[in-house]
């Protein structure tokens, strides 16, 4: 915190000295000192050095404009060295550090789950080249929110402390095997598991947890955290449970293709309509106390907002037993990125 404070002071200082040695000057030091103030930023705290240097330049500029003695070529002149100075070599050396970060950080690894599915899908040794390309009822998945702060959707076996005291529901940015699940028909349809059969825009499913077997469930009970929203929870399990238990997929839309009729893994970007309540399935990114492991509130979302990215989620992770992966997934995957 010291150095930062430190290097975020010294930027003003070089400008000011800069300054001083050529006041309304063009020459080489005064260029050096520019260059020198406009590179001691660290991180986004200097942000606020960054201003305080416009601000004073813009300040700078305009006096230089108001003097007469100056000619206009080099007034010009004053001009361009301080968009080279200020703006040009700055923006470079920032998105040159980040080329060179991602030249040599391109593997996958632990922190994985951090980032969009999309960026993990060019990292090299990631998983996902082995992901069924269309979602079959069946399917084990993971769900990962597209909202900022999002991370997977989550389910433990500890409870709410109030509410419903059913199972909680979160977003996890780590990845365990508490985020997986399955997609299965609703109780009133028949499902013949020897029999693929794709997942569609506008079905409605059962979500039901891997690990404890109980099914993604809301009703009309406020959330722990954002009471303005319902609760999400985990309730019942194959034989137990109710209409609460059931959701619409709404495709928002998909990198890939325009066509919406399948739900592709990692393209296809959707909400969950609650078949009941009508509210969306919702990253609030919101943490949770303690007794949710400080993990990301997951809410059903009564206001109907298609542009609300906390309510759209994509496939991760994505395994059918059924659905083999073949040679021509292995070129549409290779072919999205």
């Amino acid at each position: 915190m010291q150095s930062h404070l430190s290097l975020l002071g010294i930027r003003p200082l070089i400008w000011r000295i800069g300054h001083s040695r050529s006041i309304g000057g063009s020459g080489s030091a005064s260029r050096a000192y520019r260059l020198d103030s406009s590179l001691g930023d660290v991180k986004w705290v200097g942000l606020f050095a960054v201003a305080l240097v416009g601000v004073y330049t813009i300040e700078d500029l305009w006096n230089l404009f108001g003097d007469l003695s100056i000619p206009k070529i080099q007034y010009i002149k004053h001009w361009i060295a301080r968009i080279i100075c200020l703006i040009v070599i700055p923006i470079a050396v920032y998105m040159l550090s980040f080329a060179i970060h991602f030249a040599i950080l391109n593997r996958s690894g632990p922190g994985d789950a951090q980032m969009s599915s999309l960026f993990q899908a060019g990292l090299v040794g990631n998983s996902f080249d082995q992901n069924p390309l269309e979602l079959a009822y069946g399917s084990r998945v993971t769900f990962k929110n597209y909202g900022y702060g999002g991370g997977l959707l989550h389910s433990h076996i500890q409870t709410y402390p109030s509410g419903s005291e059913q199972q909680q529901v979160t977003c996890y940015h780590h990845k365990d095997g508490n985020n997986e699940w399955i997609v299965k028909k609703v109780r009133e349809e028949p499902y013949n598991p020897e029999v693929i059969e794709y997942v569609g825009n506008g079905d409605v499913v059962r979500l039901v947890h891997e690990a404890t077997q109980r099914n993604l469930h809301s009703h009309a009970i406020k959330a722990p955290i954002t009471m303005a929203q319902w609760e999400v929870s985990c309730y019942g399990n194959e034989t137990i449970g109710d209409l609460n238990d059931y959701w619409k997929i709404e495709v928002v839309d998909d990198i890939y293709s325009k066509n919406y009729s399948q739900i592709r893994s990692l393209t296809t970007r959707m909400r969950f309509r609650h078949s009941q309540l009508g509210c969306y399935l919702s990253a609030s990114n919101v943490i949770l106390p303690q007794w949710g492991f400080k993990q990301v509130e997951v809410v059903c979302d009564k206001r109907n907002r298609p542009d609300d990215q906390h309510t759209w989620w994509n496939i991760e992770q994505h395994y059918n037993p059924k659905r083999v992966y073949t040679s021509s997934d292995r070129v549409v995957t290779w072919t999205m990125f």
